[in-house]
């Protein structure tokens, strides 16, 4: 199958389908984040085997199943959030609002793993309940989250 348009439509006023390896990588991505909307993003807090804190926003993210609660975010590459989430096998979902989004894409920074987020961002962080890792005081929803299973996706 060829893609019905050479290049990423303006709007989707018509039937759009797409073999992804026809567009650069960066459209299918605009592409994929603009059709579920609204999207919630993931600012996940996590804290490496050391204790040191990471917190990184995730685009892909959504709850899966209520009974018993799960939910699922996707990384981009092996990046500190992965490794973490991999060492301890813990993280905290932060709800982001518009509130905290400029804090969120500070976060979207490159950090080197030894530096805490949470201060560059100038964000608060609490213990949680029952995970190691920090939620972000300043969100207004917290998902303290164990994990059931890692799937290589991407």
């Amino acid at each position: 199958m060829t893609s019905s348009h050479e290049t990423p439509p303006a709007t989707l006023d018509t039937t759009l389908e797409l073999t992804p390896g026809d567009w650069p990588s960066r459209e299918v991505y605009f592409l994929m984040t603009g059709l579920v909307i609204p999207r919630p993003i993931a600012w996940v807090s996590t804290v490496d085997a050391e204790g040191r804190r990471n917190l990184a926003p995730h685009s892909y993210f959504n709850v899966v199943a209520h009974e018993p609660p799960h939910v699922v975010f996707s990384s981009s590459g092996v990046k500190d959030t992965l490794r973490n989430v991999r060492a301890t096998g813990e993280f905290v979902v932060n709800l982001v609002t518009m509130d905290v989004v400029e804090a969120m894409n500070f976060t979207a920074t490159d950090f080197p793993s030894d530096e805490d987020e949470f201060g560059w961002a100038e964000v608060t962080p609490v213990p949680s309940r029952t995970v190691a890792p920090a939620r972000v005081a300043e969100a207004r929803a917290h998902l303290e989250c164990r994990v059931v299973e890692t799937v290589a996706a991407g």
